[in-house]
């Protein structure tokens, strides 16, 4: 069995202190992973028969303070009691955690989301799969455990995040339809803005982001969450997701990719790095008309660098060469693709040599003239740099 390497270990000196009859599963994403054959990152534990006095008295951390759950003092795994949960308020804190050694693992995998993330390995390395999940893994389905999902919103944005993970997944007909009716009975506007965002850029962070916001749009989700309403807008958003996520994009960008085209009041207080990454979407919008007239770089580049920050912040070039090559190849004919990127290549290039150019005894020469004289002799020699380059290449060819 792909996961028997998973089966937790009762010779770990802090283990081996508990009771014998209390049982140890390793549980949920890293069970998943193995069996899709992928190698765990992280591991968590099941502890199934213990009160919260056995594991602190064995020397494990506890941490939280809506369930029991402990950190293993040397690795920091998490060791989880076994609980069951009772809905007693709206929104996923609306839970009372109840935990205590009658609960058994059937008991605890019942109250999971998906079935792909309740399966446990015990001690022996034999797999626990009461609820078919590795018949789901194997059939590309994505379905939840019980009737339980709905009561907890975030597993919706849950379900449409292992959705960008796994394009080729499709979500259970039943399942669907739990969550068209939590959009329907209010359970979603208990969503905390904060964990909104925690999944979205999860999701984000996934080789086809598109297929999150195709979820969303099929539910009409998205002009709550992001303001976004029309299809054909979204359609052409999905499809510009998953190509910035295969150019390697990071997420910041991605996400202002995204919100760049929200139409209405946004739920989310979006980071710094983010609305920075909105703030220069913009200066992108022109590239062709400004490639195009090379006669012009040498005004027109130098000032594209300062407004995007160049001089000062040279480190963000890399994505912004990404992120204009994505741009061109959206707007050009396929046979035209080539000749944008090699003169963007060029541009990005000349970019970068200007924000290498050491311009500290032009500032000493020009400093009894003030900031302004400064500032023009600083531009008037990257202008002139330009024109020399453009003049080099121009022979050389």
């Amino acid at each position: 069995m792909a996961c028997a390497g998973l089966a937790p270990d009762r010779s770990d000196p802090f283990v081996a202190q508990l009771n014998p009859d209390i049982a140890l599963y390793c549980v949920g994403g890293a069970v998943r992973d193995a069996l899709m054959g992928s190698q765990a990152v992280d591991r968590d534990y099941l502890v199934v028969g213990a009160k919260p006095e056995d594991l602190l008295n064995a020397g494990f951390k506890p941490v939280g303070k809506d369930f029991p759950v402990f950190l293993h003092p040397v690795s920091k795994e998490e060791y989880a009691l076994a609980r069951r949960e009772r809905k007693v308020g709206k929104g996923y804190r609306g839970f009372e955690a109840l935990a205590d050694p009658s609960v058994s693992l059937e008991d605890d995998l019942s109250r999971r989301d998906l079935s792909i993330n309740a399966m446990a390995v015990d001690e022996q390395g034999q797999l626990h799969d009461p609820y078919h999940g590795l018949e789901d893994l194997q059939r590309g389905r994505l379905r939840h455990v019980s009737p339980a999902f709905r009561e907890d919103p975030v597993r919706l944005l849950r379900l449409a995040r292992f959705l960008s993970r796994w394009p080729e997944f499709e979500v259970s007909p039943d399942t669907r339809a739990l969550c068209e009716a939590m959009r329907e009975d209010g359970e979603l506007e208990a969503l905390v803005a904060e964990r909104v965002w925690q999944e979205l850029f999860k999701g984000l962070e996934e080789k086809a982001p598109g297929r999150m916001l195709e979820f969303l749009a099929e539910l009409h989700l998205l002009g709550s969450i992001l303001g976004l309403s029309d299809t054909n807008q979204t359609s052409a958003l999905q499809t510009r997701l998953n190509r910035a996520s295969a150019c390697g994009l990071p997420s910041e960008v991605k996400a202002a990719l995204l919100f760049e085209e929200a139409a209405g009041p946004l739920r989310l207080k979006l980071p710094k790095k983010v609305s920075e990454w909105i703030a220069l979407l913009p200066h992108f919008a022109s590239l062709k008309a400004q490639l195009n007239n090379q006669k012009a770089w040498p005004v027109q580049l130098t000032a594209w660098a300062r407004q995007n920050d160049v001089f000062r912040r040279p480190e963000r070039l890399e994505t912004m060469a990404l992120l204009g090559a994505l741009l061109l190849a959206e707007d050009s004919l396929p046979d035209e693709t080539t000749r944008w990127q090699a003169q963007w290549t060029r541009w990005i290039r000349l970019c970068k040599e200007l924000s290498e150019l050491s311009v500290s005894t032009l500032a000493q020469r020009y400093a009894k003239e003030g900031p302004a004289a400064i500032q023009e002799a600083i531009e008037n020699f990257r202008r002139s740099y330009i024109e020399s380059r453009l003049a080099e290449s121009t022979i050389n060819d």
